[in-house]
């Protein structure tokens, strides 16, 4: 999921676009500068592209399919980063 949304062809849609749209700066970590003490001080007001479940929903995803591949990019870019797995998600279905 990580290269595919680096690729030229993602960056050109609606994620692609709503990224290069994000209204707020990054501090010298890279990121957000609205993240204060590690939470985001326009939580409230923040971006579509900082809502999981809105923008899943605007894009026509199926929740669960949506949660699942951030979580797979998360874990991806954990990885790129070298932090270790014990901060990785856990995913667990609800049964039915």
């Amino acid at each position: 999921m990580v290269d595919k949304a680096r690729s030229e062809e993602y960056q050109e849609g609606t994620i692609g676009r709503l990224v290069q749209e994000f209204p707020f700066q990054y501090n010298e970590s890279g990121a957000c500068a609205m993240l204060i003490d590690g939470k985001c001080s326009v939580y409230k007001d923040r971006p579509l592209i900082c809502r999981v479940e809105d923008l899943g929903f605007k894009l026509g995803v199926n929740q669960v399919d949506w949660y699942k591949e951030n979580i797979e990019s998360c874990h991806e870019l954990m990885e790129e980063e070298g932090i270790l797995d014990k901060f990785r998600i856990i995913w667990q279905e609800e049964e039915k």
